[in-house]
């Protein structure tokens, strides 16, 4: 009786560590703008940009179920603006939340000087990932 509890018992833990699966887990670094890892960094005098709208005019996220918040566009206003400050060349302008910094300043009663730039960068994206079917046409 006590060899067939046992044999049971070791079909049990057999059969349960047979169906699981070991998950495993990696980390995948960011890469860096070259310039941003050399050992002789700019130091020289910063060009002001600014960064503009950046609109996603491409089909991904554009179907009738999305919300119409473009979040494609500011990932690639992210991206970009992040790898002109790695460079050292750039002094980034960011206007994005000038309305409630203009807000603020009224309710301290005091005045902005707010830097002008140099350039503003805009851009759009018009495709995104990757074609994985071909075209079929009608006739030929």
């Amino acid at each position: 009786m006590i060899q067939k509890t046992l044999l049971l018992t070791a079909l049990g833990c057999l059969s349960l560590t047979a169906c699981s699966t070991v998950e495993t887990s990696k980390t995948i670094q960011a890469p860096q703008v070259t310039s941003a890892t050399t050992a002789a960094r700019y130091t020289g005098v910063k060009t002001p940009v600014s960064i503009g709208k950046f609109d996603n005019r491409s089909s991904y996220m554009r179907g009738i179920f999305s919300d119409n918040v473009d979040r494609l566009g500011g990932q690639a206003k992210t991206i970009l603006e992040t790898h002109l400050q790695q460079t050292g060349y750039f002094s980034v302008l960011n206007r994005d939340n000038l309305s409630e910094l203009q807000q603020e300043a009224g309710y301290s009663k005091s005045n902005q000087a707010i830097k002008g730039a140099r350039y503003v960068l805009t851009g759009d994206v018009s495709e995104f990932g990757r074609k994985e079917v071909g075209d079929h046409q009608l006739f030929g």
